[in-house]
């Protein structure tokens, strides 16, 4: 068994604090050098013609969503999204957890974390990470259609419309969220005579 002394410990945490400011810094990096296709992807999102070339635009937004913690977090997290999918929800959010502790300002670290409280029926700490994610990611249509679903299942039908309809006016082909916000409107907006 190998002993770990006090200096191989403070040496430790200091390599996992240099990590997380190195991942910090390629985000910033990353984001700052995509800022202008992520716009161009976003605008073309808006205006796809239909579902297919909605689906490979979005594929490309979140494929950059992912990468923007650079390879680091881009690997934590692709291995915590395949814990969620085999439904290791622990393993997930130790996954997750070890992002955000990383890089605070990862904002898909903050969506996935939203996702697996969300799934664990735990909405007030998925509402908490889904500002979190929005706060550091305005135009996260993922996001803002989970707050829909949150508020939705908390019985908040105003929000979960608003949160919807942002969704959408981003993301217009998303057809599970607009059937969500068909079936609201009525009973949000009132039946038109």
């Amino acid at each position: 068994m190998m002993k770990i002394t006090r200096s191989g410990l403070i040496g430790a945490v200091l390599a996992v604090v240099v990590a997380g400011a190195a991942a910090a810094e390629m985000r910033r990096d990353l984001t700052a050098d995509a800022g202008g296709e992520l716009d161009s992807l976003f605008e073309a999102l808006a205006a796809a013609p239909n579902v297919t070339v909605a689906i490979h635009i979005e594929a490309k937004i979140r494929k950059r969503w992912i990468a923007a913690g650079g390879p680091t977090l881009a690997l934590i997290t692709s291995r915590a999204l395949d814990a969620i999918l085999k439904k290791d929800y622990d393993h997930a959010l130790d996954l997750i957890e070890t992002a955000i502790a990383l890089d605070p300002d990862y904002a898909e670290a903050w969506n996935q974390r939203a996702t697996i409280h969300y799934l664990r029926d735990n909405y007030g700490q998925a509402l908490v990470d889904l500002e979190r994610t929005l706060a550091l990611e305005p135009r996260h249509f993922g996001a803002l259609a989970d707050l829909g679903q949150v508020f939705r299942d908390l019985g908040d039908k105003p929000r979960a419309l608003a949160a919807f309809r942002a969704a959408l006016k981003l993301n217009p082909n998303m057809k599970k969220v607009r059937e969500a916000a068909d079936k609201l409107a009525p009973e949000v907006d009132g039946r038109e005579l």
